[in-house]
């Protein structure tokens, strides 16, 4: 993508074959506030897992999907079949 000026835009996707989990999202975190993308996401065809959903749902934690004022990692399903993300399945 190009934004502003004809400056290129960056923007992070990891893809695991197993549920997303706490260290899979603190490593894109990291990733995240050092190199400043656009935007970014965590997929996986399996969703997440019960302990990531746990902190950023039961207990209101989507603060930590933030990695700059504004923008925050999506977390979401992979859909295999139609190859995109699944509609309404995100943290």
């Amino acid at each position: 993508a190009v934004g502003r000026e004809g400056h290129p835009l960056l923007f992070l996707v990891e893809v695991k074959a197993r549920p997303t989990n706490l260290a899979a999202l603190a490593q894109l975190l990291g990733y995240c506030r050092i190199v400043q993308p656009e935007g970014a996401w965590l997929l996986s065809p399996l969703g997440w897992s019960a302990p990531l959903a746990k902190l950023v749902r039961d207990f209101g934690r989507g603060d930590l999907l933030e990695f700059a004022p504004g923008k925050k990692i999506v977390v979401a399903r992979w859909d295999v079949a139609t190859a995109q993300v699944r509609p309404g399945d995100a943290l």
